[in-house]
């Protein structure tokens, strides 16, 4: 292979539109409820999420009773096949920079301690049939993704009962997000109002590369 077409390979460009193409000719292979957890249980990144002392998991059903009005997609198997885990992040943040990559966040949107939960990290696999393009996941899907993870980081964050709804959202599509691979979920509040609060989402790789951002006004309505 010639220096010329090695160089033309690694143009991000080109090397993109290869995994791509490896993504949407491999074999194809559909995993059941069981395996999703099996598979999940065994990955590094859970792994770490679990021993960190700054970070628990947390009781999804647990956050929806207390604000059900959230917006949320969890334990809807057509879209993740079982309920993601989600973990809640305490602290000034010490252990916040070996998960969000806090220099792709803008200052004015970065976490803050002054909240209960200042950072939500969830685990979320996404179903081979939700395909937009062959392979890739549907951008409304990703959406509704990014929207209940959203409304979730709020739920702690706001009085027992209170009412969300959501009153803007904003997605910026970086990466293409494949079927049939897990990713990371960062959501955090970052500036709340009277009646209001403002969310901020990363949809990650395994490998920490953010594939989607994505940030809400949140209407919060006391009981």
């Amino acid at each position: 292979m010639s220096a010329a077409t090695q160089s033309l390979l690694r143009k991000p460009a080109v090397a993109g539109a290869g995994a791509l193409a490896q993504r949407v000719l491999a074999p194809r292979t559909t995993r059941t409820a069981a395996d999703v957890r099996r598979d999940r249980a065994s990955l590094a990144a859970v792994v770490e999420l679990q021993s960190r002392p700054e970070c628990r998991a947390l009781d999804v059903a647990a956050l929806l009773r207390k604000v059900p009005s959230a917006p949320n997609h969890h334990g809807y198997e057509a879209l993740s096949k079982v309920a993601p885990l989600v973990y809640g992040w305490s602290g000034p943040g010490s252990g916040w920079g070996s998960q969000l990559v806090l220099a792709k966040v803008p200052p004015e949107r970065r976490p803050s301690a002054d909240f209960e939960v200042p950072l939500l990290t969830a685990i979320d696999y996404i179903n081979e049939d939700l395909s937009g393009h062959p392979g890739v996941i549907h951008g409304g899907v990703t959406a509704i993704i990014a929207h209940t993870m959203l409304a979730l980081a709020a739920v702690p964050n706001v009085p027992r009962g209170a009412s969300l709804a959501v009153q803007s959202l904003n997605m910026d599509y970086r990466r293409p997000v494949f079927v049939g691979t897990f990713v990371k979920i960062h959501a955090w509040p970052y500036q709340r109002s009277p009646g209001a609060i403002q969310v901020a989402a990363h949809v990650c790789s395994l490998e920490d590369e953010v594939l989607v951002e994505a940030n809400a006004g949140l209407a919060a309505a006391a009981a």
